[in-house]
């Protein structure tokens, strides 16, 4: 595992704002990965004499605090590779490498497999080695004249592996097959975390319900856009990468970049978007809609999924959502009240009184004296 500082720097375009303005701090004070596992109160009271405000030392140990919990997530890789293989002329070492660097930050492998029929042929018995070397779980898949064998073996593996950690899990799918979509619709819970590798740049319904979706070619294989590095005609042979990967890889972290992006899950806590004036009238005009069903407000969780229907394209990350909403109530478009699944949305202050139930608290005894437990009615007796 990367140290503290190696995440800092490897990251720093894409590090939450607040850790960003302190990063440099952070690595002459020899912050570490331990240092924000510990008493919060501890850490913010060492930061603030290391030079540090207090009010950006809670922020940072608040921050901090949801990237480790996300890098400690339990996390299964489930990989189509007869739909997605490995290039020719690629060590499978080497990808299942780059995979496991790409989604790093979204938790720790636990399981890593890859489904294929192997009476087929299509992976080579050097890259069935070189999987199994690199923890990579070949799981044979025969058809037998059957179709999709492997696909509902990657789904119920899974819903198995989801149901197991209702704490929270990383589910990542590599695949390119849309058949996954309504797989991931299920999978679209807070506690679990769903990532898709898939090739190609163009949107569609797999991508609708995943939280981060990574592109094959550029996150994985680091090639340059219109360029496969992989296939370049010179005179290497094998399965090593061509001249020049390495280079990429060490220089132009623009995809890895783009996968932290991707998630904004912290960063947008830290880097609220714009609101504009069509903002204020789209997020006023769902919480109307969703109040008149059930007035005078609407639960977040409902205005939130209206959002993700009005714009899928735009809303079709939880987080993003999840931001839109809060920047809306910080700047006073619509009011919040409520706690966890009841919170609600109102488009007036005044509505959250109105909604409030009332407690009409009796002061005569739901009991008589007789029917009372003896030390019950001692007690009424006494505040009498």
């Amino acid at each position: 595992m990367e140290t503290l500082e190696e995440w800092l720097k490897s990251n720093a375009k894409s590090l939450p704002s607040i850790v960003q303005k302190w990063d440099t701090k952070l690595i002459e004070l020899g912050a570490s990965w331990d240092t924000f596992s510990g008493n919060n109160e501890a850490t913010i009271a060492d930061l603030v004499d290391g030079g540090i405000p207090r009010l950006s030392a809670r922020d940072i140990c608040r921050v901090m605090g949801e990237v480790i919990q996300r890098r400690s997530r339990p996390m299964i890789v489930l990989w189509d590779i007869e739909n997605i293989s490995i290039p020719t002329h690629a060590s499978a070492a080497l990808v299942v490498s780059q995979i496991k660097d790409a989604i790093a930050p979204y938790g720790q492998v636990k399981q890593f497999r890859a489904y294929a029929s192997v009476s087929l042929g299509n992976i080579p018995e050097e890259k069935r080695s070189e999987l199994h070397l690199s923890g990579c779980n070949l799981v044979d898949s025969p058809h037998l004249g059957r179709k999709e064998v492997a696909d509902k073996m990657i789904i119920v593996d899974a819903m198995e592996f989801a149901y197991t950690h209702l704490e929270g899990a990383t589910l990542c799918f590599i695949t390119g097959d849309v058949d996954y979509a309504y797989l991931l619709s299920k999978l679209d819970k807070s506690q679990w975390t769903t990532i898709v590798i898939s090739k190609g740049g163009g949107e569609s319904m797999l991508h609708a319900n995943c939280n981060v979706n990574l592109r094959w070619e550029t996150d994985i294989l680091h090639q340059e856009v219109g360029r496969n590095l992989w296939q370049e005609k010179d005179n290497h042979v094998g399965t090593s990468a061509p001249p020049g990967f390495h280079r990429l890889k060490e220089d132009s972290l623009e995809g890895f970049h783009r996968l932290k992006e991707d998630s904004l899950e912290f960063t947008l806590a830290t880097n609220p978007p714009s609101f504009s004036p069509s903002d204020v009238q789209l997020l006023r005009r769902i919480v109307s809609e969703g109040a008149s069903s059930n007035p005078p407000g609407v639960l977040r969780s409902i205005a939130a999924s209206m959002l993700k229907q009005s714009d899928p394209d735009r809303f079709a990350d939880r987080a993003i959502r999840k931001a839109f909403l809060s920047q809306g109530i910080e700047m006073g478009v619509v009011f919040e009240s409520g706690v966890g699944d009841l919170k609600t949305l109102y488009l007036n202050k005044t509505d959250i009184k109105q909604d409030a139930l009332e407690l009409n608290v009796s002061e005569t005894a739901p009991l008589s004296l007789n029917e009372m437990p003896p030390r019950a009615a001692e007690l009424k007796l006494a505040s009498s």
